[in-house]
């Protein structure tokens, strides 16, 4: 069932992603704007994702993958048929409760909307797509689910959980200046295809 009251119990911005070339480099940037570096977690491929609070609770967040990490690998960086760029978003996220979270899966599937569930572990390796009944566990930080614009722009409703505090263990693992994206790159994702086959799912599901 649609639940369009969902939409002005949006909490703001969780965060702008984009994408970084030098994870280092842009780490040493946003410090001596004096903008602190508040977590950080490693992503498949040999990619890293980090978070710079920009305050009221909100993130500038950066995905960087060194050359030629997960090239012909389902879930390597990007959306199915778009650049990107270093510099340019990756997606944008919205803050939700997490009480609202399985309320939100259930107005997408009523519009139609495919998306991708994750429920973000501490140990990136244990992340959890497609089943929010284990966003209650004490490992893990966040949870995300994923769909896309008209335009094809990767767009998240996100909600921080309670091992957020804990991501603080990963900021020593910088991204090392000569282990950098080149520009312009026109890697794609399966991320579109993770949410239509989520769709997919939905669909043999129900009949």
């Amino acid at each position: 069932m649609s639940n369009p009251e969902l939409g002005s119990r949006l909490r703001g911005l969780s965060h702008l992603a984009l994408n970084s070339s030098d994870m280092q480099a842009t780490a040493d940037f946003y410090e001596r704007l004096g903008i602190p570096l508040i977590a950080a977690t490693p992503i498949a491929f040999g990619g890293q994702h980090f978070f710079f609070d920009i305050g009221n609770g909100d993130t500038i967040a950066y995905f960087y993958w060194p050359d030629g990490a997960g090239e012909g690998i389902e879930g390597r960086p990007g959306i199915a048929g778009q650049e990107q760029r270093d510099g340019a978003m990756h997606h944008v996220a919205m803050k939700i409760d997490p009480e609202d979270v399985e309320a939100w899966a259930e107005h997408l599937k009523s519009l139609g909307l495919g998306f991708l569930s994750i429920v973000h572990d501490l140990d990136f390796e244990k992340d959890v797509m497609n089943d929010l009944s284990v966003m209650g566990k004490p490992d893990k930080w966040a949870v995300s689910l994923y769909f896309v614009g008209p335009d094809k722009e990767q767009l998240e409703v996100c909600a921080w959980l309670p091992a957020l505090k804990d991501l603080e263990s990963n900021l020593a693992g910088l991204g090392s200046a000569d282990e950098r994206r080149r520009a312009a790159r026109d890697r794609v994702t399966s991320m579109a295809d993770q949410i239509a086959k989520a769709q997919e799912l939905e669909k043999t599901a129900g009949k």
